[in-house]
């Protein structure tokens, strides 16, 4: 009960499998701050991350996948205490022939709850991403707020994006809204940057920072959004 607690969790290095799990149970007036950077260089990697809520809690994931070949992540949101809440933020970028999973569920069951979950993902050459997103109310939820939205630029024509965001309603007293999207480098925002002198694979390096960029100012931890915005870097200096 009023407790509050930052984790951070990276995961590096090169082994052929990586799991991690995590559970919290959050007491009364109590406050969850959980960010990961996976930029594991594993054959296969699953993460499985789990909270329940209680009463005026909240807890906050962020979740950014770079390495891998085959990552699954799901991270799962019970509200159950009336007024809690929770915010999911998502980034991830596959490039060569990667496959990144990732599944976000909020489950609303108490009064006066609020879920936002936004996420992006940029995806280059080969690789694919696959995102399934639910918020499902439950009939006892009453006065819900509830929003998703996930967006992928994609970089090459042979890159993939599957999105399935969903809604489950069963109390109509809420206020819910969910959407996916992905398209390719817009060519006027190209064009505007390549007329002031700067080179067409700087120009677009500059827009894939700056469709990371609405996600990265809700990190509320200031030294893991330091180090995701290394590792987009990274994959952008590859």
């Amino acid at each position: 009960t009023s407790a509050e607690a930052n984790i951070t969790e990276e995961f590096r290095g090169d082994p052929e499998i990586q799991t991690s799990f995590n559970e919290f149970y959050l007491g009364d007036n109590s406050t969850v701050e959980h960010g990961a950077i996976e930029s594991i260089e594993s054959g296969f990697s699953y993460s499985r991350r789990k909270a329940i809520t209680g009463r005026d809690s909240k807890i906050n994931w962020l979740n950014s996948q770079f390495g891998g070949d085959l990552n699954r992540t799901k991270i799962e949101t019970v509200l159950r205490g009336d007024n809690s809440s929770t915010e999911k933020t998502g980034v991830w970028y596959p490039v060569d022939d990667q496959h990144i999973d990732i599944s976000l569920h909020v489950r609303h069951v108490g009064d006066n709850t609020k879920c936002d979950m936004d996420s992006r993902a940029v995806i280059d050459n080969e690789s694919r991403s696959v995102y399934e997103g639910l918020q499902k109310v439950g009939n006892s939820a009453e006065d819900t707020q509830s929003f998703q939205d996930e967006k992928a630029l994609m970089l090459s024509d042979k890159a993939e994006a599957d999105a399935s965001p969903k809604l489950m309603i069963e109390n109509p007293d809420v206020e819910a809204s969910h959407a996916a999207s992905a398209g390719n480098v817009p060519k006027d925002e190209l064009h505007y940057m390549e007329s002031r002198g700067i080179p067409e694979n700087a120009a677009q390096k500059l827009v894939v920072k700056g469709f990371f960029e609405p996600v990265m100012e809700q990190i509320e931890l200031p030294d893991l959004k330091d180090k995701i915005r290394e590792e987009v870097q990274k994959k952008l200096d590859r």
